[in-house]
């Protein structure tokens, strides 16, 4: 499994619980060490940006990405770039918060 934009590795710690072998990205170098740190069962953590991926075509058989594709500056780019490094009948599940029209995340939908 790929945890892209894996911050401080919570839902890759979850895949190392439940026995999944799991590589990371992230775009922060201090986040990529961050999850390091805390997640000693990962294969391997790398500082990767959207939509660039370090890893060769159809590499996982899952490419997770927790509160990640509402960062990226090209979501279609980034969707693409996913499903490279995805193996065919493999899974992508992105989870992205509701976008409300005021307040602090209506800023930075703004933004």
């Amino acid at each position: 499994m790929l945890d892209v934009g894996t911050g401080p590795g919570v839902v890759a710690a979850e895949a190392v619980r439940r026995g999944a072998d799991v590589s990371a990205v992230d775009a922060e170098a201090g986040m990529a060490e961050t999850a390091a740190r805390n997640v000693p069962g990962l294969r391997e953590v790398r500082v990767a940006v959207l939509p660039e991926l370090p890893f060769g075509d159809d590499s996982f058989d899952a490419v997770v990405g927790n509160f990640v594709i509402n960062h990226v500056g090209e979501p279609g780019l980034a969707l693409s770039e996913l499903r490279r490094v995805l193996r065919p009948g493999g899974r992508l599940a992105l989870t992205c918060w509701e976008m409300p029209g005021s307040g602090a995340l209506g800023i930075v939908r703004d933004a």
